[in-house]
């Protein structure tokens, strides 16, 4: 037994068993921080050193019994003991670097680990006594097969080592390659996989990648991940392209549309005449670029809202026929109903309430249908216009502050809500900011028709400055349950109202 123990412990010198077991033990205390990569290579090495500890207790316990093989079982311990600690420096001195900020590509680390394996098993084998150099003459023809039947491979290998080191494309990016687009999720020595939108995943050969044309979307080398897209929507001749392209751009530039970047800012442009229609686009730089129809699909809604408040209908084939049979009288019937729902909502509001039912009418036929989709601004801070607003359908945010962004909000409003009285009516900045929350609906009245109503009847200016002093003390009133957004001025009384209102009227 104590031959068996002595012997064990010549191998344990003789192979360097020390060297080996502290190499292991330092890479552990490297795995604690490393990635699940590292960590998949530490147990390999780990598998490495096993097999060595058991070849030298193997060699031991054969020399002891005076094996003649115990040779061959010395030469495994050396090997697999070699083939560690190569594979722990190299591991080390990867990770070092990685640490002080350089990443190697993981392809270079492969084909670094390849040949220092090499190098060690010939070290290892000429130690041994074994002629490498005539195993390798003697070899020549199986070689040249072997390279032969390997040039795909290899040139994968190579074409992979230079994309993975000139970093033209990374994992993480956005590319399109032969038709298909989609982002990066592997690149290894032989392929780059790309998965798509579709949940495909098609798998690029490195050294077909070299030679086709690759486009990289989105990743710029001194700016953010963003890619421009373009919206294309048609438009009757009949309007003039400067409507079009600035009520659509004041819409996006007011509209908070998830993935669309706020600068660059969107822009619409007119792009060419057809036979029956101008057409345009609308630019936009998409920051998710996973959900480029999701959001091309937000971009048109909120054109088509855009224009439909503008009172401009995107364009019909030129040679489009509408057969309806008692064509005006049911053009009449639509717009009856439309006027009474415009009447209805002109009910709701308390402005009104004095008012007969001719002159709701009369305000109701100047009224403009005026949509918005969630998202977008429908009056802002310090903006002058004149208009007011009679929700229909739908929820806004009254939000009030004075910074590019709205700090807090004051109130919500639903159906049969109306705001904007103030600008109406005295021609005053908007004191508030109104975001829709959801899509809503709207009628807005401007100042001209309800101009007409006041010279007609100017003892209702009176009615009306009661109302805006009553709203504007409950407005009060409620930032003043906010301590820190109270305002310090004192709300304007019905007096003030009613002296504002007639100048601005000129009454």
């Amino acid at each position: 037994m104590n031959e068996f123990f002595a012997a064990v412990l010549r191998e344990f010198v003789a192979c360097h068993t020390a060297f080996v077991v502290a190499g292991l033990v330092g890479l552990f205390m490297i795995r604690r921080g490393g990635t699940s990569a590292v960590k998949d290579r530490v147990r390999t090495i780990t598998i490495a050193v096993l097999l060595h500890l058991i070849a030298v207790i193997t060699a031991g316990a054969l020399t002891s019994s005076g094996v003649p093989a115990a040779r061959w079982a010395h030469v495994a311990a050396l090997t697999f003991g070699a083939v560690a600690l190569a594979a722990s420096a190299v591991l080390a001195a990867f990770e070092a670097l990685a640490r002080i900020g350089w990443a190697a590509p993981p392809i270079l680390r492969d084909v670094v680990s390849a040949g220092v394996l090499v190098i060690t098993l010939v070290v290892v084998a000429s130690n041994a006594g074994i002629d490498v150099t005539s195993l390798v003459a003697t070899s020549a023809v199986l070689t040249a097969v072997i390279g032969l039947s390997f040039q795909d491979t290899l040139g994968n290998l190579m074409a992979g080592l230079v994309l993975q080191s000139d970093s033209a494309v990374r994992a993480g990016d956005w590319v399109k390659i032969e038709g298909h687009t989609g982002k990066i999720v592997d690149m290894r020595w032989r392929y780059i996989a790309v998965r798509t939108r579709n949940g495909e995943t098609v798998f690029v050969p490195n050294s077909k990648l070299v030679k086709t044309e690759v486009v990289r979307l989105g990743r710029v080398e001194d700016g953010p991940t963003q890619w421009r897209r373009w919206v294309y929507f048609n438009v009757d001749f009949r309007h003039p392209p400067p409507d079009i392209t600035e009520n659509v751009q004041t819409a996006l530039a007011n509209a908070s549309i998830p993935g669309v970047s706020k600068s660059p800012a969107p822009s619409c442009v007119l792009m060419d005449f057809d036979e029956s229609f101008a057409r345009y686009a609308v630019r936009y730089w998409l920051t998710d670029l996973q959900n480029d129809d999701p959001t091309d699909s937000l971009v048109r809604s909120h054109v088509y809202l855009a224009l439909k408040r503008a009172g401009i209908e995107l364009s019909i084939p030129a040679e489009a026929r509408f057969i309806t049979k008692e064509t005006v009288q049911r053009r009449a019937r639509k717009e009856e109903a439309d006027l009474l729902r415009r009447v209805e909502a002109l009910q709701k509001v308390v402005l009104f309430d004095e008012l007969s039912d001719e002159e709701r009418r009369i305000l109701a036929r100047s009224m403009q249908y005026a949509p918005f989709g969630a998202g977008e601004t429908i009056s802002r801070y310090g903006n002058t216009a004149n208009w007011l607003y009679l929700l229909l359908e739908g929820t806004a945010s009254v939000r009030v502050g004075t910074g590019p962004k709205p700090e807090w909000e004051l109130i919500r409003l639903t159906a049969g809500a109306f705001f904007g009285e103030l600008s109406l009516l005295t021609g005053a900045p908007r004191q508030e900011t109104v975001v829709a929350v959801t899509d809503v609906e709207c009628y807005r009245l401007g100042k001209e028709a309800f101009e007409e109503l006041l010279k007609r009847r100017p003892e209702l200016v009176n009615r009306v400055a009661e109302v805006l002093a009553e709203r504007q003390r409950a407005a009060h009133e409620m930032r003043a349950k906010l301590a820190e957004h109270a305002s310090r001025e004192p709300p304007a009384n019905q007096q003030d109202f009613y002296t504002r209102i007639q100048r601005f009227f000129g009454l």
